[in-house]
């Protein structure tokens, strides 16, 4: 950022500053920080563009530029899609700075203008959070994308209600909807960097693509005001994985943290287009954070990658992990489209054209193939990775939710995104690009919107409520920092500690879930769309938490990754994305961290409800990730999350208020089965509240005793006293009738 300060022109006027929900106290900050910087600037105009996490968010970004004009100019209309507006803003302001404090992704709809391109610094993720005075703000900026944001999300569906995706009929609404995950594992990133590479290379059926255009700031991508290099490079092999060490220099005048992100890159071979393996360009696979003093270089910054992330799941062949053979590549990069480049650019160093020859011309940016390092595997190894942490044989459990294997009937087969053949599997959009337009053409910046966007500060129900605030799911994982996740993991365990009246035990949460697309109505609580750094931020709050006693139970387990319509809705997907994508954000706190419990989804996976599925409740969950708690249902007031086929898939607690479920397990009673089931339900939960914070204050030598309050022995020796009084009563009634009887009668005398 301090580069692009000081190449800004000398006759520069005119700073914009936008940003979303932001605080008078937030302001003063900013303010303080920009002045400090950007002493280049003559006047400055700063807006305070206000939107929040509504419906309309998505469309309202789209016109962000024109809304600035319009409140800088005075008029009360937007100026919806012309290009003057545009030219005109960028001819008023050469610098402009996007602070985003929203969990929402961005749609830029401007991407022609090279002012825009250079300088929209500290988008989003790039302010973690903001300190008492500038100096600290300057520092802590050290955010990195947990998704990218973009010109047009093309991988992004619509929800199955709204594009008729049912079975028919007039069913119960709970057995009404379905949704295939046809992208497979291309999501996010993993779809806009792979296509990149298969441009780049030339390969066939790629068709024409356009990254610089589609994407405008990579996953992993950051910014600071501090500027970073690397030297010295290196990888040394160890038993469980590898170790890579670099040397980070800050060449900037002000202190701050980096990011050190190792991604990888695995063959796309014969055998896998034989057998329906899919393969990413690109994907993160270890990272760690590091604080450089101004003009300083930190030597052998170490960063660990597991061996584990070789590891590609072959549903169709072998039936569990296997290591491919070939050549596998790992990068440094500010987000994944520079590693990728720097990829890139070692295999043209390396004349490596195993999956197509590099054409530096396609390229985007030049690349550094000193940031890049190659491993080689000679052979395919099917045994390596086909057994679980706790010693279970991995095989395929999900082959009923995907419909090219769930039987033989070929008419319902799904075709998945291939990158063997890019435009003939991609899936298809319906939306029309007129509807899109009327969008906007129903929108403009006049009275009632502003009144309506002010509102969204307002409490509806004048209540109020006290707690400890802490960022959303992608604003944590937007720190790529495992250090500050655990503390805040600690912090949060804290506070349920010090909570009054009672102790909290349980925390519904944290959220496993991905963001399958940027429209998924509950992002604010999934971390990411990349597993790997989800599910490591999440393994080291779930660390921090459960040091002070407190369990969690990890949710939506598992496919819940869209909020409208999702109450028993079947997800069909494959087995290769379902562990890759969609477990691995759950898998990896439980085994890293020992996640004790979760919260199953609402969905069905297949046609299976997930907590009635035994094959993840059991032979996944515990079988081979070896949770060791138990599992609580979402809130239950439904008609299919049946209670007996929940228990023996191992399903325990039911969310609900009611007695529906107990009363329907009354029935079964007789049931060995049943009862067996109950048995080890209760079992579970025993095990998970006797290591908890619920049994502080016991030790192994405590007795257990029961005693009675004063007002208790007062109730109990009245109940007696008068239990007395009344038979004393009672005996005195019977003799005196025993009595009377043994009188002689008289009355006739």
């Amino acid at each position: 950022m301090t580069a692009l300060l000081a190449a800004a022109p000398a006759a520069a006027d005119y700073e914009l500053f936008i940003s979303f929900m932001m605080t008078p106290l937030m302001a003063i900050e900013i303010l303080a920080a920009e002045f400090m910087l950007a002493k280049s600037f003559k006047r400055r105009m700063y807006f305070y563009v206000r939107f929040f996490g509504s419906a309309l968010a998505c469309v309202l970004t789209t016109m962000l530029i024109e809304i600035t004009f319009s409140l800088a100019t005075g008029q009360n209309f937007i100026y919806a899609g012309t290009d003057d507006v545009v030219n005109t803003v960028f001819k008023i302001f050469y610098y402009i700075v996007i602070l985003g404090m929203t969990y929402l992704c961005l749609l830029f709809s401007y991407n022609e203008s090279p002012a825009f391109l250079a300088t929209a610094c500290a988008v989003g993720y790039a302010i973690q959070f903001l300190a008492a005075n500038a100096a600290q703000l300057l520092q802590i900026a050290s955010g990195y994308m947990p998704v990218p944001w973009n010109y047009m999300y093309v991988t992004s569906y619509a929800n199955a209600d709204e594009k008729g995706l049912t079975y028919g009929g007039n069913g119960s609404l709970y057995n009404k909807y379905y949704i295939a995950y046809q992208e497979g594992i291309y999501v996010g990133y993993r779809y806009y960097e792979t296509r990149y590479e298969d441009y780049v290379l030339g390969n066939a059926k790629t068709g024409e693509y356009d990254y610089a255009n589609t994407v405008a700031y990579p996953f992993g991508y950051g910014l600071s005001y501090s500027d970073f290099e690397y030297a010295n490079f290196e990888m040394a092999e160890t038993d469980g994985g590898f170790e890579f060490t670099v040397d980070v220099t800050n060449t900037s005048g002000v202190s701050g943290k980096n990011v050190v992100a190792i991604y990888m890159q695995s063959p796309y071979t014969e055998y896998d287009r034989q057998h329906g393996i899919e393969k990413a360009a690109v994907e993160l696979a270890g990272y760690t954070k590091v604080e450089v003093p101004a003009g300083q270089t930190v030597t052998d910054v170490k960063v660990t990658v597991d061996k584990t992330e070789l590891r590609t799941y072959d549903a169709d062949g072998a039936g569990t992990y296997i290591l491919d053979a070939g050549n596998y590549y790992f990068a440094l990069g500010n987000g994944s489209h520079e590693a990728l480049n720097n990829i890139l650019a070692k295999k043209a160093d390396l004349s490596d054209a195993s999956n197509g020859t590099v054409d530096t011309t396609r390229m985007t940016a030049a690349g550094d193939a000193g940031l890049a390092l190659q491993y080689v595997v000679e052979e395919q190894d099917n045994e390596i990775f086909a057994t679980s942490v706790t010693g279970e044989k991995i095989t395929n459990q999900f082959d009923s939710a995907d419909l090219n294997r769930r039987d033989g009937d070929t008419s319902n087969d799904i075709v998945y995104l291939s990158r063997s053949d890019w435009a003939g599997t991609m899936p298809k959009a319906t939306f029309a690009a007129k509807a899109y337009t009327a969008a906007f053409d129903n929108l403009s910046a006049n009275d009632e919107m502003v009144a309506e966007l002010s509102n969204t500060y307002k409490s509806s129900s004048g209540g109020s409520a006290r707690g400890t605030c802490y960022p959303s799911a992608d604003l944590r994982a937007a720190t790529f920092n495992d250090e500050l996740a655990h503390e805040m993991g600690v912090m949060l365990g804290n506070d349920a500690l010090w909570s009054s009246p009672k102790v909290f035990s349980g925390l519904y949460g944290p959220g496993g879930n991905i963001q399958r697309t940027p429209y998924g109505g509950r992002n604010f609580e999934y971390y990411s769309e990349d597993p790997f750094i989800g599910g490591n931020i999440c393994a080291n709050e779930v660390a921090g938490i459960q040091s002070k006693g407190m369990f969690v139970y990890i949710k939506h387990f598992a496919l819940n990754d869209q909020e409208s319509g999702r109450d028993g809705i079947s997800v069909w997907a494959n087995e290769q994305a379902i562990r890759e994508i969609y477990l691995q954000q759950f898998e990896t706190p439980i085994v890293k961290s020992g996640a004790h419990c979760v919260m199953s989804s609402f969905n069905r996976i297949g046609a299976t409800w997930t907590g009635a599925s035994k094959n993840l409740m059991t032979n996944v969950l515990r079988g081979e990730w070896g949770m060791d708690g138990h599992a609580v249902t979402d809130y239950s007031g439904n008609d299919f999350m049946n209670v007996a086929l929940g228990l023996i898939a191992g399903q325990d607690i039911w969310d609900y208020s009611g007695t529906k479920w107990s009363n329907q397990l009354n029935e079964y009673r007789n049931d060995a089965n049943i009862v067996n089931a109950m048995r080890q339900a209760s079992g579970r939960i025993l095990y998970t509240v006797v290591n908890s914070n619920a049994m502080n204050g016991f030790t192994i030598n405590t007795d257990v005793t029961g005693s009675l309050a004063w007002w208790q022995s007062a109730l109990i020796a009245a109940d007696v006293i008068f239990g007395v009084l009344a038979a004393a009563a009672a005996a005195m009634f019977v003799l005196t009738i025993i009595k009377n009887k043994k009188q002689p009668d008289i009355s006739n005398n």
